[in-house]
């Protein structure tokens, strides 16, 4: 989920960002990050725009992400143990994926396998046909 963005002047700009320049009747710094209080990135509401810099901007996110559930997992492919946010891990279950894995590259290679074991099932099936 990405920004609202808008047309303003020929320019597309953050909306967000223009919003605050105009509440402040100044240019914002390239430093100066607008931040939404409640972490929905659609909501412009004024009340909900705060202007951080970047290493409070930074301490803020890694408190929020301190504060969440995390679940520890085991990776279907490699076996690795690693930990995941609990309410991914009950979305994902909820969409009926069953299996958890550390990283892309995991998914990547259990695909490829899974994809390989299928090809030789069907050659091996053609085989006993004949």
């Amino acid at each position: 989920m990405g920004y609202v963005r808008a047309r303003i002047g020929g320019k597309t700009v953050l909306y967000h960002r223009y919003l605050m320049e105009q509440r402040l009747g100044r240019v914002l710094s390239k430093a100066e990050i607008v931040h939404h209080k409640n972490g929905d990135k659609k909501d412009n509401n004024i009340s909900n725009l705060e202007i951080k810099n970047q290493p409070d901007h930074a301490r803020d996110h890694a408190l929020e992400r301190l504060k969440k559930e995390w679940i520890e997992l085991e990776c279907a492919f490699c076996g690795n143990m690693f930990v995941a946010e609990g309410r991914r891990v009950r979305y994902k279950i909820k969409k009926g994926q069953i299996k958890h894995y550390c990283s892309r590259r995991c998914v990547g290679k259990s695909s490829m396998a899974a994809s390989s074991n299928s090809r030789k099932a069907l050659f091996q099936g053609a085989n006993v046909g004949a």
